[in-house]
């Protein structure tokens, strides 16, 4: 596997996470990192939206070894419930916890493939700010 792909194993499953594709960093956006400033993210907040939000996050951010990241999107956020739903009844806490899933995805997504998760916030406060 390359660099820019990473596999994990979990619950007996195999699956590989990549930088994202537009339709997973919008889910991220709407429904894992709503609430939170991206451009000010802390190692803390990091933890919390692992603790509260982790089988969601991992449902976005990770792909089914048998299938592509165009699939996963084309499959719908339905899709992606299912998929938080087996983390949910399968994933031990500590697979969660001590993962290099978390590690991995701030790593392959560097900088300007972050930019909607940063854009979302930028626009909902613009909205708050002008009524």
């Amino acid at each position: 596997m390359d660099e820019n792909k990473k596999l994990y194993t979990i619950g007996g499953r195999a699956f590989v996470q990549e930088a994202l594709v537009l339709g997973q960093e919008l889910w991220l956006a709407e429904h894992v990192f709503d609430g939170f400033q991206m451009q000010a993210l802390t190692l803390e907040d990091v933890w919390k939206i692992v603790k509260t939000k982790g089988a969601l996050l991992f449902a976005v951010i990770l792909t089914p070894e048998e299938q592509t990241r165009a699939e996963k999107v084309t499959a719908g956020w339905e899709a992606v419930r299912e998929l938080e739903a087996w983390f949910l009844a399968n994933m031990e806490p500590s697979e969660m916890l001590s993962s290099k899933v978390i590690q991995d995805f701030f790593v392959l997504n560097q900088q300007g493939n972050l930019w909607m998760l940063v854009e979302h916030q930028f626009v909902k406060e613009a909205r708050t700010m002008t009524g």
